[in-house]
């Protein structure tokens, strides 16, 4: 006689991208992401400033920590891992940012020697300005909304900033909204790694407030893409691939619990079996089958 066997089963989710707040805590790889250049989650409180694309420490000037997952900067900075830009490279910076003070200008991050050629910065004056320089170190840049990112302690705001090399276009994203798009200039080829290539400011620009997953790509992502990375997994989907050797996904999650009556015997839920429930989970919950966990079987 066949006896109903309950399963009860556990699907791990990606976080929906319309949550405005920035991922928390992962282990996931990010091989997928084949134009990621580097990436700061600061998701670990004994190496704030540690690159997850390259593995290094990054050094650290002033006040930074990380709490619950994320950097708060108080006038403090983290040195960035070297920029190499390649002729033709699109460029896209995303990151969250949560600043508390708008006294002042203030740098979300700067890229590139105060007077050179190819400097980029996105800082806050009386307006959101991101802005770079020609190799003439003429200045180009676009004068945003200034209440676009509002300075509070318990609102964040994902940014997206995307630039295109072949027409020096500019896409700029805050949360779910385009605020800017339009032909400026493509980043300028060159190796950027000096004093003042970092997250936040140590200088009069200090940063005041909270930033987390800052990351640099070589791409000019697409919006599915942004949507991805907002949500805190790579910007490529893994989901139809077979994960590489010690592949994690992010832990950040949302937990599915289901309990199910299957007319089969506890004995004949066998490997086979498990795999076949497992699949059909995964392909109506709409993630990888190796996100699927059946955690208990019992008869009923």
């Amino acid at each position: 006689m066949k006896v109903p066997t309950e399963v009860l089963l556990l699907a791990a989710l990606l976080a929906p991208g319309a949550a405005l707040e920035p991922p928390q805590s992962s282990t996931q790889s990010f091989s997928c992401d084949a134009t990621l250049l580097m990436r700061y989650a600061f998701d670990d409180p004994a190496n704030p400033g540690i690159d997850s694309v390259s593995g290094n420490s990054a050094g650290l000037s002033g006040a930074i920590a990380v709490q619950n997952s994320y950097a708060v900067f108080n006038g403090g900075a983290v040195r960035l891992e070297p920029l190499t830009v390649l002729e033709g490279d699109d460029i896209t910076f995303t990151w969250w940012m949560r600043p508390l003070s708008n006294s002042g200008s203030r740098n979300s991050f700067r890229i590139g020697r105060n007077g050179n050629e190819g400097r980029i910065q996105w800082y806050r004056a009386t307006e959101w300005v991101p802005y770079m320089k020609t190799p003439s170190s003429e200045w180009v840049y676009e004068s945003l909304d200034p209440g676009m990112i509002p300075f509070d302690s318990t609102t964040w705001s994902f940014v997206a900033w995307k630039i295109r090399a072949s027409d020096g276009l500019w896409s700029i994203t805050v949360n779910e909204s385009e605020v800017f798009r339009g032909v400026k200039i493509a980043v300028h080829p060159k190796t950027y790694d000096d004093e003042w290539h970092h997250i936040g400011s140590i200088d009069t620009f200090s940063y005041w407030g909270a930033q987390d997953d800052f990351r640099i790509y070589r791409s000019f992502l697409s919006d599915a893409q942004v949507a991805a990375v907002r949500a805190g997994g790579p910007a490529s989907a893994c989901l139809n691939q077979t994960p590489p050797p010690g592949f994690k996904y992010q832990k950040r999650v949302t937990k599915v619990t289901t309990t199910m009556s299957m007319p089969l015997s506890v004995e004949e839920f066998t490997v086979d079996a498990q795999l076949e429930y497992r699949e059909t989970v995964a392909a109506v919950v709409g993630v990888h089958v190796d996100q699927v966990n059946i955690v208990s079987v019992t008869a009923g």
